[in-house]
């Protein structure tokens, strides 16, 4: 079986970051990170505008799951 890959993931292994990469730079444990790439857990405003300011991307557009 196989799971969705949300555009976080895809983005986060464009850049050739870790989990824990991610989690350094946004001051969260890495399975946090994963929480949030799987959909489990909404990430606060702060961290919301952190992942935007890094992925240069809108966040919603990130936290959306891959077609």
């Amino acid at each position: 079986m196989t799971r969705e890959v949300s555009r976080l993931e895809l983005e986060r292994r464009k850049r050739g970051w870790t989990q824990k990469d991610l989690a350094d730079r946004l001051s969260v444990w890495p399975q946090f990170v994963s929480a949030i790439e799987r959909g489990r857990v909404q990430p606060s405003d702060a961290v919301r505008k952190q992942l935007g300011r890094l992925f240069k991307m809108q966040v919603e557009t990130l936290l959306q799951p891959l077609p």
